[in-house]
This record gives C-alpha cells, sequence and structure tokens, in this order.
C-alpha cells in the first residue's frame, strides 16, 4: 500500500501545479487588470527590493508579476511544493524556508539575491499566521540588506474565499482585479522593529483597502472609457485654443496667472514629499478660494500635526497668497488635467486624501487619485444653477467620474442638490456650510490714509457691463454729494480700457492705484475722484477705505462676488440680482438688515444716495453686516473637518 500511496501522492504533486497553473492561466487572460505601480520607484530602483504582500491575498499575483527577476520566498510544506512549481512554471524562481523550518539557510540566500540585484517576495505573515499581524522577519532582512519593503496587494471583483487561517483569495475568470503597489517602507540601522512592522502592516493593509475600492469603483465598460478618451482629446486640441484667446483678450492676466509654473503645470515639482503620517492634498482654484480653505489647513494641521499638507492653486496670485499664509508645507501649482501629467504628479504626492475646493472637478485628477487608494472629496461644494443644469444634460457622462468621489460638504441646501442631480450619490453629501463666512482678517485693519478726505463708495470685483452703470450712478449721487469718491476695482486688471472709455472727458479727476503707490521720482500723487483698483490681492485696503459697498459680479449675471471681506469690516453693502454663487451669504445679510438688494441700475443710484447721504444709517448697517458675520463664522471649518478626520483616521 505504502509504493500505491507514494505513486498518488507524486502524481498529486504535479497534477496539482498542473491544474493551478492552467488555472492560473484562465483567470490572467481573461481578468480586467488595473495595475498602480509603487509612485517612487522607476527604472533601476526597482531592481533588488522586497516585495511583501498578505498570505491570503497572494494567488493571482504570481501572474501580474510574471516573468519579472523576482524570487519567491516559499514554505517547505507540501503545500509550499505545490505552490514553488506553480511559480516556477511562470518562470520565476523561489526559495524554500520559513521562520519554523529551513529559515536560517533561506535568510542566506535571501540576502544573496538582494545582493546581486534581484528582488524578492514574502509574505510577512505566513506560513501560518496570524492572517494580518507581520512577523518581523521582513524588517530584520530590509534593515541588513538596506533595500526598501513594497507593500503589494490585489483584488479582484469575482473571487472564491477559502476560510482558512489567511481567507484564501482565488479569483474567478472574466472578472475585474487590481494590483496595487504603496510607497516603500524603508528601515534603518537605529529604527525600532516594532514600529518599521506596525508601519508594514499599516502599509499592507493601506494597499488592499486601495486594489479593493478599485475594483468595487463603477464599471466604465466602453461607455466610461470613452467618456475619458473624449474629455482628454479635447483637452489636447481645445487647451491651446482657451489659452491663446486669453492671452489675446487678457494678455496682462495671462503672463500673470499661466505662464508661470510651468514645469510644475506638467507635474515636475521640485523637492521631495515625506512618506511620514498621512499625506493630504488640498487643491484652491485661485485667490479667493485659496483664503477660503486657510481656516480649514489650520485647523487640519492642529487635528492632525503629522500631516504633509500639499497645497495647490491655479493662479500665481492665490500661490503668492498661500505663501503669505502659510498653507502647507508644499506649496505648487495645479497639474493640467491631462491622464499621464496627472500621474506623474500624484508620483510625487502619493496622497491619501485629495481635498477639491468649491467645484473644481477634474475627471483624470479624481479618476487616478481614487485608482490609487486616496479618498477624494470636494470641500466647499458650490454649483451654480447654470453649471449644474449643464451637467445634468449629460449626467450620464460626469457620473461615470463623480461616481468616484467619496464625500461633497456642500455650503448650502441648493448645493448639495446640484451635485446629487448631476452623478455624486446623494448619500455623500453633506450640507456643512461655507468657509469663506470663517475667513477672519488678520492683523491690524488697512490704512485708509490714502483715500483722503470725503464719503468713497467702493465697487469691488466688477464685471464687464457694470462699469457703465455705476459711473452713471456716481456721477448722479455726486450732485447731491459733492465730495463723493468712487473706487472701481474689476475683477479682470485687462478691462480698465472699458472703465476709461465709460469715464466722460475732464468730468472728473481719474487716477489709477499703481500710480497711486508709485508716481514716479520726484513726483507727489494726482488728486484724484475716480481711482481704478489695478493692483491685485489688496482689496481689502479699498473696503476699509469705503463708506458703502458694491458687490460686482451682481448687476451682470455672473451669480456675484463673496460678500464676507466687506461684512467683516462693518461696511453697508449693495448688490445686484445675480448673487447665485452666494446665495446664503446674501440672504442672512439682507434678513440682518446688513445688505441691501437692487435690481437694476436706478435702483443702485436711489439706494447708494441714501446710504451716502447718511453717515449714521450707513454706520448701523455696518454693525450689522459685521453681526452677521460674526454668528456663523467656524461653523463650517467645524463642520468639514469632522468629514474629513473620518477618512484621515481610518
Amino acid at each position: 500500500m505504502r509504493p500505491l500511496k507514494n505513486l498518488l501522492l507524486n502524481i498529486l504533486g504535479w497534477a496539482v501545479p498542473a491544474a493551478a497553473w492552467l488555472y492560473l492561466q484562465a483567470v490572467g487572460r481573461t481578468t480586467r487588470c488595473d495595475v498602480s505601480r509603487a509612485p517612487s520607484l522607476r527604472g533601476k530602483d526597482r531592481t533588488g527590493v522586497i516585495y511583501a504582500f498578505w498570505h491570503g491575498r497572494q494567488f493571482y499575483l504570481v501572474w501580474a508579476y510574471r516573468g519579472r527577476p523576482v524570487s519567491i520566498l516559499v514554505s517547505r510544506s507540501r503545500d509550499g511544493a505545490i505552490i514553488s512549481r506553480v511559480i516556477r512554471a511562470l518562470g520565476m524562481d523561489t526559495v524554500r524556508g520559513s521562520s519554523s523550518r529551513g529559515g536560517a539557510r533561506a535568510l542566506i540566500e535571501l540576502k544573496r539575491l538582494l545582493a546581486s540585484g534581484r528582488s524578492i517576495g514574502i509574505t510577512p505573515d505566513g506560513p501560518k499566521g496570524p492572517r494580518g499581524r507581520v512577523n518581523p522577519g521582513a524588517i530584520y532582512l530590509a534593515r541588513k540588506t538596506g533595500r526598501p519593503i513594497i507593500p503589494v496587494a490585489y483584488s479582484a471583483a469575482r473571487r472564491l474565499v477559502f476560510r482558512g487561517w489567511d481567507e484564501y483569495w482565488v479569483p474567478l475568470p472574466f472578472g475585474r482585479a487590481a494590483v496595487a503597489e504603496g510607497a516603500p517602507v524603508t528601515v534603518g540601522r537605529n529604527d525600532d522593529i516594532a514600529a518599521k512592522t506596525e508601519e508594514l502592516r499599516q502599509a499592507l493593509d493601506r494597499v488592499a483597502a486601495a486594489a479593493d475600492a478599485r475594483v468595487s469603483m463603477p464599471e466604465e465598460g466602453l461607455s466610461g472609457s470613452m467618456v475619458f478618451w473624449l474629455y482628454t482629446a479635447g483637452m489636447l486640441l481645445f487647451s491651446p485654443v482657451v489659452l491663446a484667446g486669453i492671452f489675446l483678450r487678457y494678455p496682462g492676466t495671462f503672463v500673470r496667472h499661466f505662464s508661470r509654473g510651468l514645469a510644475m503645470r506638467f507635474g515636475s515639482y521640485p523637492g521631495k514629499v515625506s512618506r511620514e503620517g498621512k499625506r493630504v492634498w488640498v487643491h484652491a482654484s485661485s485667490l479667493g478660494e485659496c483664503r477660503a480653505s486657510a481656516p480649514l489647513i489650520r485647523a487640519l494641521r492642529e487635528a492632525f500635526p503629522d500631516a504633509v499638507v500639499i497645497f495647490s492653486c491655479t493662479t500665481f496670485s492665490g500661490i503668492a497668497e498661500a505663501g503669505r499664509l502659510g498653507l502647507g508645507d508644499h506649496r505648487v501649482y495645479a497639474p493640467l488635467d491631462i491622464p499621464w501629467v496627472v500621474s506623474r504628479s500624484l508620483n510625487w504626492a502619493d496622497p491619501d486624501l485629495l481635498v477639491l475646493l468649491e467645484s473644481e472637478l477634474w475627471p483624470n485628477w479624481i479618476r487616478l487619485a481614487k485608482s490609487r487608494g486616496a479618498a477624494v472629496g470636494i470641500v466647499n461644494g458650490r454649483i451654480s444653477d447654470r453649471s449644474a443644469a449643464r451637467y445634468a444634460k449629460v449626467r450620464r457622462l460626469t457620473q461615470v467620474w463623480l461616481g468616484n468621489v467619496d464625500f461633497v460638504c456642500a455650503r448650502e441646501d441648493g448645493d448639495a442638490e446640484r451635485y446629487a442631480s448631476i452623478g455624486v450619490p446623494r448619500e455623500r453629501v453633506a450640507v456643512t456650510g461655507n468657509l469663506k463666512y470663517d475667513v477672519v482678517p488678520e492683523g491690524r485693519p488697512p490704512s485708509s490714509a490714502w483715500a483722503g478726505e470725503g464719503p468713497v463708495w467702493v465697487a469691488g470685483s466688477i464685471r464687464e457691463g457694470e462699469a457703465e452703470m455705476l459711473l452713471s450712478a456716481y456721477f448722479e449721487i455726486r450732485r447731491e454729494v459733492p465730495r463723493l469718491k468712487l473706487v472701481l476695482a474689476p475683477r479682470h486688471l485687462d478691462s480698465r480700457g472699458e472703465i476709461f472709455a465709460n469715464i466722460r472727458n475732464g468730468s472728473a479727476r481719474t487716477e489709477l492705484r499703481s500710480r497711486l503707490l508709485d508716481p514716479g521720482p520726484g513726483r507727489r500723487p494726482r488728486e484724484w475722484d475716480i481711482l481704478i483698483w489695478d493692483t491685485f490681492g489688496d482689496l481689502a485696503e479699498a473696503y476699509a477705505a469705503a463708506s458703502a459697498v458694491f458687490i460686482g459680479g451682481s448687476l451682470v449675471p455672473k451669480g456675484g462676488q463673496n460678500p464676507i471681506e466687506p461684512a467683516w469690516q462693518s461696511k453697508p453693502l449693495l448688490f445686484g440680482p445675480s448673487m447665485e454663487n452666494f446665495r446664503e451669504p446674501a440672504r442672512l445679510l439682507l434678513e440682518a438688515g446688513g445688505a441691501v438688494q437692487v435690481r437694476d441700475g436706478a435702483a443702485l443710484t436711489r439706494e447708494a444716495a441714501a446710504l451716502l447721504k447718511d453717515p449714521a444709517g450707513a454706520e448701523l448697517m455696518g454693525r450689522k453686516a459685521r453681526e452677521c458675520v460674526e454668528g456663523f463664522s467656524g461653523r463650517a471649518t467645524r463642520a468639514a473637518l469632522a468629514v474629513l478626520e473620518g477618512y484621515l483616521r481610518a
């Protein structure tokens, strides 16, 4: 009987590996697999590394790394012999041994292989578990050899799970799979073994979660892939046309905002991002969003002092303001939303959490960050009725990438409903309030000495079509308030020509803010009646001198501008009917008596005249505006931080 038993065991010893090899071939050749490589290893850096993966998640990895110069550590058990034969059939070598049998000899061989430039694969919780607990052997090996450990995991949408100690996963054919590599874990000679063991455990859990998240994402299929292909093609074809149009119409704006930091816009960033602690990438579009993010970033740093914060912005003024406010450990220009550019930037940052401000819905950035295991969220979420209506027309397309968004912290109920209407699952949307309410002016109030004597009416961030109405109102009011001065601050500085064209020749002394600051050698600043505010980032100084403030972008259908900053300075506010982008603060200010809404230019003339002729009434309205914004300051930051904490503590 013994010879027959041995014969059967020998047959099984070859038949089982052959069957496993055939099955693995079937799975590998019919599975759609998304592979995300270690972000900081390229080329030669990939030789002589230690790949670590959980014992229960190794089956498909043998296929994913087939033919590579990798030797896999396999136990000397009977199961190990079967696994070893399958691995060798796929063009890889094995080293036999474990902590319980043949460990010393295996360790010597592993060190030799690493020294020769060959990589090795290890299951830190093998060969007998417990599942999910790292034995320190891999850490000792990394310390002895100085080679990095790359955590690896795979996940499969369709799989069998064998309920042994390791819950062994076997993927089924014709499914989806994902292979994720994490940032390398390095072990120095003086590093604490227990701490590094825990670091590797967390890294392995993180890449497993990343792989799971990738296969659980909505199936893109042909239509989903086509969405990203068409979007990227459109970016490549039309971006040069759009940029050329901006340059021709607003050359000054183009030079200031788009021509700087070109290398960073193409994903080439200076320095290295520390892999210690959580990495949070916060992106704001421009100056206003940059300032709005400041309270949240500061609260984030207090709650997570070890976190690494990367701050990006699109404009030069936003980057400059971020530097002044000290936002983030790294301040960079945002990458162009082209797949290979975004991939390059994500290789550099390797974020655990990507936070986009307001309505920065970049399809490739969202999709690729999510595919690497990062949580993706929108904070201070804002979307106008007009934008939502446009997105809603192609909802079947927008939900392909918006389904990758983990959470939306919307400013108002209306914003929350609009985000849900364009493809973000409603259960992922919460109303947390407007971060711009929490932006408190810092330091001493700006000086208003430059304004001289007499009442000053400031129109901030005005848009095309508003200058004519404001100038008409100004000249009408000046008949009753002779010493009245007008400050016009255009949203786009290149629109100064329109303002000059609307000023009657000789009817008022007109000056530029830039010439007021620098009149030239030996010259004194000229007297003025109308001042065109052609400097950027210092509008708070204009508001400081104001007797009343008009909020631009509201008499034309542009959605208005932020009324919070002048309200903080206790200024009475006027705005037109178009305040869709700031609907909630506008409503609260109107209810509190801190603002007046006008229908058109004639109503603006009437209401502005009433304010400017009644300084006491204007002062009372300004106090009400200040009390209104003080009442809700800080709430939005606390609510948004609570959402972020859920992802950073996971």
